[in-house]
């Protein structure tokens, strides 16, 4: 199943998901530092201004969550990949402002 690219109320089904056999591939678009510090565990960064440039590291055979701070560089990172032929796209809407469940911190 395929979460929506632009639609809310998904965030307990992604939770639910990660601990799955086949977890969706969770993208970081934000810059390396803040992703340093706080993170969804299990996510992968790859900076937004970087990312078309980058494109062979994002599987193309898994759903991709794209994840921000608060959702906006997620929505123009998800552009990007549709554009370059991602089918199975969606974010995080509210970036990790709205993820309630806890976030992996180094």
């Amino acid at each position: 199943m395929s979460l929506p690219l632009s639609r809310g109320g998904q965030l307990r089904e992604l939770r639910q998901r990660q601990d799955t056999d086949s977890p969706p591939f969770l993208l970081d678009v934000r810059l390396p530092g803040t992703f340093g510090e706080v993170r969804l565990k299990g996510s992968s960064n790859l900076p937004l201004g970087s990312l078309r440039g980058r494109l062979h590291q994002v599987p193309r055979d898994r759903e991709i969550v794209v994840v921000s701070r608060t959702g906006t560089k997620s929505y123009e990172a998800a552009l990007i990949l549709r554009e370059h032929g991602y089918a199975k796209v969606a974010m995080l809407d509210g970036g990790l402002e709205a993820w309630p469940y806890g976030l992996e911190r180094l």
